[in-house]
């Protein structure tokens, strides 16, 4: 199982629930990507062709931040924008 100091998954490789609770909120390596296939958004639930290039879940860009943010940080976060 990947821990939170894993690198980039390769391609096919996904994470599994457990996994992903991990790396999701860790420290600034992840990045939205668009890319060539749909896949379903892990925030709203809705088709994206974002994708995290880090953990390769599907993320439209407006819920890249509500995804890998944990909530009492938020506020800090959109003050930067």
């Amino acid at each position: 199982m990947l821990g939170p100091v894993a690198g980039p998954l390769t391609p096919g490789e996904k994470l599994g629930a457990a996994a992903l609770l991990h790396v999701r909120y860790d420290s600034g390596r992840h990045l939205p990507q668009k890319t060539a296939i749909k896949g379903i958004c892990k925030e709203c639930k809705t088709r994206s062709f974002y994708r995290c290039i880090f953990c390769k879940v599907a993320l439209h860009p407006e819920c890249f931040i509500p995804f890998h943010v944990p909530e009492e940080e938020r506020a800090e976060v959109e003050d930067m924008e």
